[in-house]
């Protein structure tokens, strides 16, 4: 209640307002009531950074990146994994990030992911707590599928940087989701609590490689085109301009 009330009186002393997609707009408005005008400006990401480079690919090799909490829909790649595994046993599945403690049952998220894991899993998955950013990259680039099935995001920039290595992702289908993945074309956007889609869609960016390497072009050109880093500097100027006008 504290921090909607700190939130609400700053949204009405703004000038402007600004969301980094449509989905928060309208979920800000929604949430507070509020009947003015909020602009979107998407997050966006310097795609001369964030270079493709399919030299090292670990074939088969699954990867989650980013806080190791629930929200961001570990618990569902967790369920997956323990179907997949069955069906490959070479497939492996990395999980980078820190672990978070559950706001539901104050224990380890990390933790309560190893008692979902079934015996056959865990010997084929990896944590590692963190590293530096230029080291996420290696790993995001060194490995065949992302998998980022979120629940609750503003416009990730997790998202970003896997679309502009151009790799192949599963992501959920929520809110912002459709401002950025196109479903079948630039990767699978899914219901992440659907675990046998989830589970076809994977097996199928590992299975199809001429089909899935292709989606993973799509991806990094739907970047290039609508959310490099010289428009959203172009977006934020002309703003800028407007209010000291």
């Amino acid at each position: 209640a504290k921090n909607k009330f700190f939130e609400k009186n700053a949204l009405l002393r703004a000038d402007k307002i600004i969301g980094v997609s449509d989905f928060v707009g309208k979920k800000t408005k929604e949430l507070f009531n509020f009947k003015n005008d909020i602009i979107t400006i998407h997050n966006t990401i310097d795609t001369s950074y964030f270079i493709p480079n399919h030299s090292n690919i670990k074939p088969k090799s699954l990867l989650y990146f980013g806080t190791i909490i629930r929200k961001k829909g570990v618990f569902q790649i967790a369920k997956m994994f323990n179907e997949i595994i069955e069906k490959d046993s070479d497939i492996t599945l990395t999980l980078l990030g820190r672990d978070a403690i559950d706001a539901h049952t104050n224990k380890s998220t990390i933790k309560m992911m190893y008692d979902v894991f079934s015996d056959k899993a865990l010997k084929n998955i990896k944590h590692i707590n963190g590293v530096s950013y230029s080291e996420v990259l290696s790993y995001i680039q060194n490995s065949e599928v992302v998998l980022l099935p979120s629940f609750a995001e503003a416009f990730p920039m997790t998202w970003l940087e896997a679309m502009a290595l151009e790799k192949k992702i599963i992501s959920s289908n929520i809110g912002w989701a459709k401002e950025l993945m196109i479903d079948k074309e630039t990767g699978f956007a899914i219901n992440p609590n659907n675990v046998e889609v989830f589970l076809d869609k994977t097996l199928f960016l590992i299975n199809n490689k001429e089909n899935a390497f292709a989606m993973a072009k799509k991806a990094r050109k739907r970047i290039i085109k609508n959310f490099e880093i010289q428009q959203s500097i172009q977006k934020n100027l002309n703003l800028y301009k407007v209010l000291l006008s």
